[in-house]
């Protein structure tokens, strides 16, 4: 049997994968996925001699690998499993641009060298991911039409010399982990329209957050340079979703979060009870406190929490989590918390609850568990 199509040759491969990740042993499955491959690629019409060569050899030493049963193939299995994985999506990406007009798209994601891709051509482009694109170049990027786009997604890039000014539509933007991003660059963005910004691991110094008067979702998750000032001065009447994880919370003001839905504060420094404490509440339903500590900390407030994870934090006392309101939980996770005199009840809603395997849960507390079988219990 072979492929008739791409998007086959890559589900079956991506299958392949997840269900050597989850038993080693499946050689004959592997055998089989090969075979399959083997056939499509050597029926392929694209121009692309070169990597179906290259594909074609690493199914090859795929299939000597998978026959032995040492373990020591495992990585080698599954890496090889992946790159074929992404060759077949550079493929798929080439088919799907050299089939249709360019003027034509509305909604791209480029995979792997983009170097002779023409840009310029994308006149009705309204969503574009190019998370995986490599050599982008200043040129290139520049000459996308702006006017139309709403979602555009370039982390890892280098933006030396990208021109934003045109985003007048934008509402999506992802600049995770990119390099060379100016204060001058950011600030030239029109924002008010933003409504989901992700600066993961990105230098803000400088950036201009005040005017983001739509933003709904913003993730710093360990943004460089993040001061008090810049988040003290963010609109937040319509924020629902933040990260702040690893970021130093000295002076930010939370007071004034009405709206806030998911919060991950996970390894955040210098946070105090009192800002915790003055930070509305009644729409809160995700809260991610790992690693933080929580002396002080009212948890009381918590109405509508569902998820709770508490991971690596200290300081959290049996008060503070009995007077937890524990019906709408769904996930708890207190995996590292010593759990002396704290009281499991009315865990209504409770789906999984992550515990220490090395500290005692209590009598009555794993009696309410063994009670309680729709409770998931995962011990770390």
């Amino acid at each position: 049997m072979s492929f008739t199509s791409i998007e086959t040759a890559v589900f079956v491969i991506q299958e392949t994968r997840y269900t050597y990740e989850k038993n080693p042993i499946i050689h004959s499955e592997v055998d089989n996925a090969i075979s399959e491959i083997q056939t499509m690629s050597l029926s392929l019409g694209f121009p692309l001699s070169d990597r179906i060569q290259n594909i074609q050899a690493r199914i090859l030493e795929l299939n000597t690998a998978a026959k032995s049963s040492d373990s020591e193939n495992t990585f080698f299995i599954k890496d090889t499993l992946r790159e074929i994985e992404n060759a077949l999506e550079q493929i798929k990406t080439y088919q799907y641009c050299s089939s249709i007009p360019k003027e034509s798209i509305t909604e791209l994601t480029l995979c792997g060298d983009v170097t002779n891709f023409d840009f310029y051509q994308l006149a009705n482009i309204q969503k574009l991911d190019l998370s995986a694109a490599k050599n982008l170049t200043e040129e290139q990027f520049n000459s996308i039409p702006k006017g139309l786009l709403t979602k555009l997604k370039i982390p890892l890039q280098d933006t030396t010399g990208f021109d934003f000014s045109g985003l007048n539509n934008i509402k999506e933007l992802d600049l995770s982990r990119v390099r060379n991003l100016s204060s001058e660059q950011f600030n030239s963005i029109p924002k008010k329209q933003l409504t989901k910004v992700k600066l993961f691991h990105t230098d803000v110094q400088r950036f201009d957050f005040s005017n983001l008067i739509s933003i709904e979702e913003l993730d710093l998750e360990g943004a460089k340079n993040f001061t008090s000032e810049q988040f003290n001065s963010l609109p937040k009447d319509k924020l629902i979703k933040l990260s702040l994880l690893g970021i130093n919370l000295r002076s930010f003001i939370f007071s004034n979060l009405t709206q806030i839905q998911e919060l991950d504060l996970e390894c955040s420094q210098e946070l105090s009870a009192g800002q915790f404490n003055s930070m509305p509440k009644q729409h809160l339903i995700k809260l991610n406190v790992s690693d933080v500590l929580l002396t002080d900390f009212v948890f009381s407030n918590l109405d509508v929490i569902q998820e709770l994870n508490f991971g690596f934090a200290t300081g959290l006392i049996a008060n503070q989590f009995n007077d937890i309101p524990k019906q709408p939980l769904v996930k708890l996770n207190l995996s590292t918390i010593d759990l002396k005199n704290f009281v499991f009840s009315n865990f209504d809603s409770l789906k999984e609850i992550k515990l220490p395997l090395s500290k005692n849960i209590g009598e009555q507390n794993t009696k309410y568990l063994h009670e309680n079988s729709h409770i998931n219990i995962i011990f770390s």
